[in-house]
């Protein structure tokens, strides 16, 4: 099997007569020790969008067409899946790195900033007001102001791993895992504040179509009425998870894989990526002429 397959399933390694689910357990357990806030936080945010789905069924008020409570559990959603990736990810952090006050601090600020975006969406949504782009009382507009400031911080959380992985030279991950995972989650906060400081300066994130989430693809609610800015965003927060999945299936075809391969995806990555935006600007909708 291929070394970043190995190292990426080191813990379901054991022997056969062990069941999924206390193989499950000892991953999650592990993953929890190597970034115990984190994997607090996580936790939380799953308990905490269970009233949410439930607000979903019985709170009947719209914002943008759809159901107002669609929006923090999409939200709930992005975060659980990012947090989740830090947990994971914290293990190729040095121990002694870990350990140091500064990245407790770091941390504690970067959970702060994403308490802060789920109360102000989440209580947005409660109070039957939109989030972003709201600017309409010096109170919401406040809170958008500092949203922005969190979600940079927040989000800067990969750049800090990324860093600190790629000094790591004792991972035990193959060269090209090791190249993707550093480097991904370095050009996912690259890309993410590009993409979202556009976003950000706009008064909306759709360009053109009806301005309502109505007309649009199933689950992710993209417009498919005109551009919508949300999918390069989309796509710049899940760098961090392409490169890595393009190393484990392309373990499955080349053998080895090769850096320049890891490289040159994550160019052609960041090229589609960007083409996305182009096209949002332009009040495309998302693959126009392509999808639908």
């Amino acid at each position: 099997m291929n070394n970043a397959l190995i190292v990426m399933n080191n813990d379901f390694a054991t022997p056969k007569t062990d069941s999924m689910i206390a193989r499950s357990k000892r991953f999650l357990i592990n993953a929890y020790a190597d970034a115990p806030a984190l994997g607090a936080l996580t936790l939380f945010m799953l308990f905490l969008m269970m009233p949410k789905l439930g607000a979903m069924l019985v709170d009947t008020r719209l914002h943008n067409g759809v159901n107002i409570w669609i929006k923090p559990v999409k939200f709930d959603v992005a975060l659980i899946i990012y947090t989740a990736t830090l947990v994971y990810f914290a293990r190729w952090i040095p121990n002694s790195t870990r350990a140091k006050t500064w990245f407790k601090l770091f941390t504690a600020a970067v959970i702060a900033c994403i308490v802060f975006e789920q109360v102000w969406i989440g209580g947005a949504a409660a109070f039957g007001t939109a989030s972003h782009f709201n600017v309409g009382t010096p109170l919401m507009g406040l809170a958008y102001s500092i949203a922005g400031f969190g979600a940079v911080t927040l989000t800067s959380a990969a750049l800090v791993f990324g860093i600190l992985i790629a000094r790591n030279k004792e991972t035990g991950l193959s060269e090209p895992m090791h190249l993707a995972i550093w480097l991904s989650s370095v050009l996912m906060f690259v890309f993410t504040v590009i993409t979202a400081s556009y976003m950000a300066a706009q008064t909306s994130h759709f360009v053109g179509g009806n301005m309502l989430d109505v007309e649009s693809y199933p689950v992710i609610g993209w417009a498919t009425d005109g551009g919508d800015l949300r999918v390069a965003h989309f796509f710049a927060s899940h760098y961090f998870h392409a490169l890595p999945l393009f190393v484990i299936a392309a373990s499955f075809i080349f053998k080895p894989v090769k850096r320049s391969m890891v490289l040159g995806f994550a160019a052609l990555y960041g090229v589609f990526t960007f083409y996305t935006l182009w096209e949002a600007t332009k009040g495309l909708p998302f693959l126009h002429g392509i999808i639908g």
